[in-house]
């Protein structure tokens, strides 16, 4: 069995790329079956969980999200995350992107890798790569509250471990890769 791409075509480029190709499958009988596919061609990207050693909480960023707001308050309570920039590594990313977002800057011993993977393999090429990262008050650096220059606009909260739990049973976090994060840094705790 072997598959091989035939063509490809940008059907659309801008903040999403849009390509449109067509697949060559040979079966194991033989048999070659050609078909159209498309994908987004996503930047990868990072999420971080964020823990305060000092005060025993978990921050968070609640920001505007345009694509779910027909279905949900677009108003989205998640953990930082952010692109991968090119050139730059995803735990490089993710210590800039809580510096951003939050406005503390830890430490890259400090920050852990929870997991990577595919948000959506069917359609999209982004991969999301998950840290913890353990934080103290005295790495705050500056406000946060993300970039201007990329149209950023961030409440931070912070909430106690039993109160993120309990929002994680109420189903407060409607984003993927924020549930994906605290049910694996929450086994974590468990299992140390």
């Amino acid at each position: 069995m072997s598959i091989k791409i035939v063509k490809e075509e940008t059907i659309l480029s801008g903040f999403l790329k849009v390509i449109k190709a067509e697949v060559e499958h040979t079966l194991p009988d033989g048999r070659v079956v050609t078909y159209p596919r498309s994908k987004v061609e996503r930047e990868d990207a990072v999420g971080v969980v964020i823990e305060n050693v000092d005060k025993g909480t978990l921050l968070f960023v609640r920001q505007h999200r345009y694509p779910v707001g027909s279905k949900i308050d677009p108003m989205i309570l998640e953990i930082v995350a952010g692109r991968v920039e090119e050139g730059q590594s995803t735990i490089t990313t993710a210590i800039r992107e809580t510096e951003e977002e939050i406005g503390y800057l830890p430490e890259e011993k400090d920050v852990t890798l929870l997991t990577s993977y595919f948000t959506s393999p069917g359609y999209s090429s982004e991969r999301i790569t998950l840290y913890h990262a353990k934080i103290s008050d005295s790495q705050k650096v500056s406000a946060g509250g993300g970039l201007l220059t990329e149209n950023e606009f961030i409440i931070i909260e912070e909430y106690t471990y039993d109160g993120v739990t309990e929002m994680l049973s109420q189903g407060v976090f409607q984003d993927g890769k924020t549930q994906m994060a605290l049910f694996m840094f929450f086994a974590a705790r468990t299992l140390i």
